[in-house]
Parts: structure tokens; C-alpha cells; sequence
């Protein structure tokens, strides 16, 4: 039995478990929003099960465990009593000894396998010391090491946030992300907030293409993303206007780089992975950031990849050698 564990509004669960159900697959998917609806779990010695709907999983019996987009256990409706809170906390733990009853090498990815990869000034450190090039970063609440960094590197700065970029509550407010941008002195001259925030500036690569690399148990998928600006250049920041325009393509991975992903992904103990790099006019890879839990389907959809076959095999039990999947090319 293979488990989905995500919540109720999660697209990309809903693309897989679409193909999943045309499959042999054996599969169940929890919405840990809905749980309480129609979850429960019951325990004896040495024995877990849970129990969902008309489905009774033995924990013995779990295959893989899809970690994707979990939220908090909730009644419907409005919060309640206090002893609702506690129906609650109970609920959560009864699923979470469950859960904890199956090997951390079934899950993709176990939760703190996820916890530890999704660091990304750590993940910086750890690329460059396993040998990926990596472009020269700092992060700084000092506007004096902030020109430092910019004269050193030409000028070619860019800054990005080092969390999610969401500034306010995505839940029917006022809702923006902050993208990478391209930095002029004068911004850093009258940026008076540099001091109340710590700022991750990066050196500006000048890149022929960003390259998104998926990675799920050995089998790579890397698709290079290009845009091209008005004065003719790859853009900063491709995500912008929800990535029009983007043009998708497959492309190989370097032999030395594809080593060098699996050997970051095996560091962290990832079975699952979307990296970012950047590829500049001499061919140079440089890494920019590893999501262990990055988005993919938007790539099978648009027809480049085929990384809901990838699942698919994976939770079938076949053997997977590391290789790199093919697919076609296309545009969007």
C-alpha cells in the first residue's frame, strides 16, 4: 500500500492520484484536513493500523509514504471547546504513532529528512564543499558589507529572500512574493531597512538558462527554462507574470553534475528532490537552491517530463538504476 499524505486542496496530489487511479497501483490518500471526517487509528502491540473509510492499512504493509503537503488535523466548522482541542491533539497523535511505525526509508521524504535539506544558506555550504559551484553569496544586515559584495562583484548582484518571499496572507488578503532582482547601488544606497532585515545577496550569473532538475529514487529529469527579456538577455527571475512566455526544454546533466545531485540528495537522505540551477555562456552549471519537496506536475503537464510515470514506478516496487529520463520537447 502506497500513502499520499497531503491535504484536500493539494493540485499536485490530485494530478497523481488521477493517474494512479487508471493504474494497479494500490493506493490511498490522506487530507489530513478531512481526517477527522472519516480517519481513525487503532493500536495493539507491535501492531498499527489505521483505518480510512472502507480501507484498514497495516502499518507493516506501507510500501511508500508520499509526504507532500500535510496540514493540521481540524474538526469542520469553527474551532470549539477545549475538549475539542484535546480530540485533537489526541487525533494527531494517534496518526503520528502511525505513522511513525513505518521506516523512514519508505517515506519521499521522511519529514526530517525534508527538515534538514530545507535550509538555504546551509544547502549553499554543503553544495560547494561536495563540489557543485555555487555563485559567491553573503548575507548581511550591514549596508557596508553589502557594497563590499557589490563592488567585488562588478556589480552583478542580485538579492533573493531566504524564506518563502510571501509578504502577507495568501488566504484571500492582500497577498505578493518577492522574486530575485537585480541590484543597482543606488537601491543599496537608500535601502535605510538593510538593518532590520537580513538580506541574501547573490553574484548575478550570466546565464544562457535556468535548469529545473527533478529527482525522484535515482531517475533525473531536467528541463532547461528560458525567457528572454527585452534587451535580449535570459530574465532574472523567470517565475514572474506566472512564467509566461517560458519556453521548456529537456536537457543532460554533466556526468560530474549529475554525480554531484546524487551525492547531495544521498547527504540529505532525499529519495525526492527539485533542485535550481543556473547555466552560463561556457557551459558552467552553478547551483542555486534544492527544494526536497519542489513542485513538478506544472513540468509533466506542459508535456517535458514524464515524472508522474517516475511515481508510478516507484510505487509499483520496480527496481530503479539512477539514469536520466527522457522526454520530449515543448513549449509553453
Amino acid at each position: 500500500m502506497n500513502l499520499i499524505l497531503t491535504n484536500s486542496l493539494d493540485a499536485t496530489a490530485d494530478y497523481l492520484t488521477a493517474r494512479l487511479a487508471d493504474s494497479c497501483v494500490q493506493w490511498c490518500r490522506i487530507d489530513t484536513d478531512r481526517y477527522i471526517e472519516h480517519g481513525s487509528v487503532s493500536y495493539r502491540p507491535g501492531r498499527a493500523e489505521l483505518l480510512l473509510g472502507s480501507n484498514c492499512i497495516e502499518a507493516s504493509c506501507v510500501t511508500n509514504v508520499w509526504y507532500r503537503r500535510p496540514e493540521r488535523i481540524a474538526f469542520p466548522g469553527t474551532p470549539g471547546s477545549a475538549e475539542r482541542a484535546f480530540t485533537l491533539r489526541e487525533h494527531t497523535e494517534a496518526l503520528e504513532g502511525f505513522l511513525a511505525h513505518v521506516s523512514p526509508t519508505k517515506w519521499i521524504n521522511h519529514p526530517t529528512a525534508n527538515a534538514r535539506a530545507s535550509q538555504k544558506i546551509e544547502q549553499l555550504t554543503s553544495a560547494r564543499r561536495l563540489g557543485l559551484k555555487v555563485p559567491d553569496t553573503i548575507l548581511t544586515n550591514s549596508l557596508e558589507q553589502a557594497l563590499e559584495f557589490y563592488d567585488q562583484n562588478g556589480g552583478h548582484v542580485v538579492a533573493k529572500p531566504i524564506s518563502d518571499g510571501q509578504v502577507g496572507e495568501n488566504g484571500g488578503g492582500d497577498f505578493s512574493l518577492i522574486y530575485t532582482n537585480l541590484v543597482d547601488r543606488r537601491d543599496l544606497e537608500a535601502a535605510e531597512s538593510l538593518g532590520n532585515c537580513p538580506t541574501l545577496f547573490q553574484q548575478y550569473i550570466d546565464k544562457m538558462a535556468d535548469v529545473r532538475v527533478t529527482v525522484l529514487d535515482g531517475i533525473v529529469h531536467a528541463v532547461a527554462l528560458k525567457r528572454v527579456g527585452p534587451n535580449g538577455k535570459q530574465i532574472c527571475d523567470i517565475r514572474r507574470d506566472n512564467m509566461l512566455h517560458v519556453h521548456y526544454a529537456r536537457v543532460e546533466l554533466p556526468e560530474p553534475v549529475s554525480c554531484l545531485v546524487h551525492s547531495l540528495l544521498n547527504y540529505y537522505g532525499l529519495r525526492f528532490a527539485a533542485l535550481d540551477f543556473v547555466i552560463d555562456f561556457s557551459g558552467s552549471w552553478y547551483f542555486l537552491e534544492v527544494n526536497p519537496n519542489g513542485q513538478w506536475a506544472w513540468l509533466d503537464q506542459a508535456g517535458v517530463t514524464s515524472i508522474g510515470d517516475t511515481f508510478l514506478q516507484v510505487f509499483t516496487g520496480r527496481g530503479t538504476e539512477p539514469r536520466t529520463a527522457t522526454s520530449i520537447v515543448s513549449e509553453a
